[in-house]
């Protein structure tokens, strides 16, 4: 029994870390994960959006949208990142507005896979 055990041990340790680097490797890793945007307010409003997300002084994605007729629906992402805090900023230029709004929030990933950012 100890023999055949033995035998297997190789194997069962390259699945566990197959498993392991699959899953994110606990955080080590960018994993794909999929980001929604919530904006504010209301959406037929919105004309133009720009997306920021940011991993300190690094930007990792910057996205412009444009609408001509107003949001439909929140704007969804798939992103590769690894567990940790991450600063979002959303820039939104409504059409009775010139000036846009502005607001920021701190994303934090963890073993999730799809994360919602808004208010």
């Amino acid at each position: 029994m100890r023999k055949l055990l033995l035998k297997r041990l190789p194997l069962l340790l390259f699945a566990g870390l197959g498993l392991w680097l699959w899953q994110g490797g606990t955080g080590f890793f960018p994993q794909e994960r999929t980001l929604s945007w919530r904006f504010s307010g209301d959406y037929a409003s919105i004309r133009r959006a720009e997306l920021q997300l940011w991993d300190g002084e690094t930007l990792l994605k910057r996205e412009e949208l444009s609408f001509p007729a107003g949001v439909t629906l929140e704007p969804t992402r798939a992103l590769a990142l690894k567990a940790g805090s991450y600063r979002s900023t959303v820039l939104v230029w409504r059409a009775d507005a010139g000036q846009p709004e502005a607001k920021s929030s701190t994303l934090v990933v963890d073993g999730q896979s799809a994360f919602t950012i808004g208010p």
